[in-house]
């Protein structure tokens, strides 16, 4: 009879744990807890303070933190500066303020007609029609949706085993008028890729612990074949590391971004390799 391992004693391979952790730490500098992923990073160097991509996560939250405290301390200098002048203000315009309306309301007074009978008979103010012009700004708007969610019928292959981080990307991707085929692992892409089906680019993780093949031995993988090898390709990752970024580069990958991205450096950097590839195409 072969005993089970308890949880706590079973072996888990450093490479592993750290990935865990990188992982966790991405999710809390996209939600600006800074503070906590600072701690995450303690935790993994611990396990393995050698390991060069926790030590390129250490450089960019320590960049983060430190653009964090210049910000926040304009932001105070500039709520201080705004408070006294408001004040200044105040107090200067008060007093005029109140003797302005005494004076005005003077004249209101000393401008009414007197009726016969001696009574103090007043003509209502006339109030100006105001113009509805709620109709323009909706139809703005509704013109705007319709641009945004029209369809293009080019196909975004996208893969992260971050689900959430996917799901999000895959929205973005699809609220601009693309087709997204999104997957968790790149054994189900490659897959699906074999079946001949042909995106006009893919946005594909570099770090996937939950895949056979990790971003770069996909990308080499569909470089050896015919039909996919021209297919424009974006590595994206959480590290900003220079040996990393060179690595994928020297492969022959279109672009490099960097979590966390922006919806419009994603959409700016597709819709731009689509162009390019789309204008290659045409002159071959």
């Amino acid at each position: 009879m072969i005993e089970k391992k308890s949880e706590l004693t079973s072996p888990v391979p450093e490479k592993k744990m750290v990935s865990e952790v990188l992982r966790h730490i991405d999710v809390l500098i996209r939600g600006n807890d800074l503070a906590k992923a600072f701690l995450e990073i303690q935790h993994a160097k611990k396990i393995d303070n050698k390991n060069p991509y926790v030590i390129a996560y250490e450089e960019r939250l320590s960049a983060l933190i430190e653009e964090k405290k210049i910000k926040d301390r304009e932001k105070e200098k500039k709520r201080e500066e705004e408070n006294a002048l408001n004040e200044k203000k105040l107090r200067e315009n008060t007093p005029l303020r109140a003797s302005q309306n005494i004076v005005d309301k003077l004249k209101s007074v000393e401008q009414l007609p007197i009726a016969r009978s001696g009574s103090v008979s007043e003509k209502p103010p006339t109030i100006p029609p105001i113009k509805q012009e709620v109709h323009s700004t909706h139809s703005l708007l509704k013109n705007s949706n319709k641009a945004a969610t029209a369809v293009i019928h080019q196909k975004v292959m996208v893969i992260d085993d971050d689900k959430s981080l996917l799901l999000a990307i895959s929205e973005t991707v699809s609220m601009h008028g693309y087709d997204c085929i999104s997957f968790d692992t790149t054994d189900a892409a490659f897959e699906y890729l074999q079946k001949g089906n042909e995106p006009d680019i893919i946005v594909c993780d570099i770090n996937l612990e939950t895949s056979t093949m990790g971003g770069f031995g996909f990308f080499e993988k569909l470089r050896n074949i015919g039909g996919l090898s021209a297919i424009p390709f974006i590595f994206l990752s959480g590290l900003s590391d220079e040996a990393v970024i060179r690595t994928g580069k020297e492969l022959g990958a279109d672009d490099y971004l960097t979590k966390p991205i922006s919806e419009e450096m994603l959409m700016s950097t597709i819709k731009g390799k689509l162009k390019r590839f789309q204008h290659l195409k045409k002159r071959n």
